[in-house]
């Protein structure tokens, strides 16, 4: 990719139309500040103070952040949160986003999820973390709520270029995406050759049908857990992901850590990461790489340039101390320059 593709592409976004459908989380980050600790004068334990309180949208949030921040145009959400007031919260933030929030239902029997940070300000990056907290849905979705947003879905889908599935839950049925869902959305992928659809999800990413889907390099191989520093070999990937894109019946997108991003189509191909320097935080890197990935296909990427931009993205993104860092479109341009600088190959691509 030369910088003079990169603007080409970059200055369709402005025209894109995107829809963001998946599990939506408030997330509350708490700056701690070591220095003004105390005391409870009922208790002796110790009191934290907390200088700045900064409230976001994480995973389906952070796409449609990213997707903002890239100059996407017109960004629909969809899916379910709580009638309370953290739900109507995140529905301000989304909105704030510039998103249009039409397709967000507020249900009182549905748990908005909730993500609480503190973070050691003076520390800063992964070694400033405090133990995190989380909420989130403990129950099924009914299913009442999945018909109702089937029959929003039917009604946006003409107006939008690309469905961006984000499935956040570990728990079958739980959160936006069921199982129900995803065979609609199998459905409605090959009634809408169209629109572009993508799902990514922590769990059940291989039992989406007719879409793109962008398992991470242990998802790939069906391990749930990993350890940091852990890699999957790329002779591993090479042997599976083929199976993958004959089962799911579309291609594949792999995030292969430092070893950069695999896609299956035309041929299988490992793009090479961007080089990193300092101190990186890797949340919400793989939401940017769908943003980027998704954005890219819709301006008329091919699958290796796409993975080059999600790429692109991912780098600028996890520069952020203790949330995704700013992307634009000069951060994504010095991310090229970077990428070029070790990839001289790729001038001619």
């Amino acid at each position: 990719m030369t910088p003079s593709r990169l603007d080409e592409l970059l200055h369709r976004f402005q025209d894109l139309r995107i829809l963001v459908l998946g599990d939506f989380i408030l997330e509350i980050l708490l700056e701690i500040n070591p220095a003004e600790e105390s005391s409870s004068q009922n208790t002796g334990r110790r009191v934290h103070q907390i200088d700045d309180v900064q409230r976001t949208v994480s995973a389906a949030g952070t796409v449609t952040g990213i997707l903002g921040d890239l100059g996407v145009g017109t960004r629909h959400v969809m899916g379910l949160v709580g009638d309370d007031a953290d739900g109507r919260e995140l529905v301000r933030l989304l909105q704030e986003q510039g998103c249009h929030t039409d397709g967000l239902s507020c249900h009182a029997n549905i748990t908005t999820p909730l993500s609480v940070r503190p973070f050691d300000r003076l520390a800063g990056g992964m070694t400033g973390r405090y133990p995190k907290y989380d909420r989130r849905v403990r129950q099924p979705t009914p299913p009442r709520l999945v018909s109702l947003m089937a029959a929003a879905l039917d009604h946006l889908l003409p107006a939008v270029d690309a469905v961006i599935v984000l499935d956040e839950s570990t728990t079958r049925d739980h959160g936006t995406v069921t199982a129900a869902l995803r065979d609609l959305l199998a459905e409605q992928a090959e009634r809408h050759p169209r629109v572009l659809f993508w799902a990514d999800s922590r769990r059940y990413v291989r039992q989406f049908r007719n879409m793109i889907i962008k398992p991470n390099q242990f998802e790939a191989v069906g391990r749930t857990h990993a350890l940091p520093g852990d890699e999957i070999p790329l002779t591993d990937l090479h042997a599976v992901v083929p199976r993958i894109r004959q089962e799911t019946g579309a291609p594949v997108f792999v995030s292969c850590g430092i070893q950069g991003m695999l896609t299956s189509d035309p041929v299988l191909t490992l793009v090479p990461p961007v080089p990193l320097q300092g101190s990186i935080n890797p949340h919400g890197a793989g939401d940017a790489a769908t943003a980027g990935a998704v954005a890219a296909l819709c301006a008329g990427a091919t699958f290796p340039e796409a993975a080059l931009f999600a790429n692109l993205v991912a780098s600028r993104a996890v520069q952020g101390i203790d949330h995704p860092g700013s992307v634009t479109s000069e951060s994504i341009h010095d991310a090229l320059r970077d990428w070029l600088g070790v990839n001289e190959f790729a001038a001619a691509g």
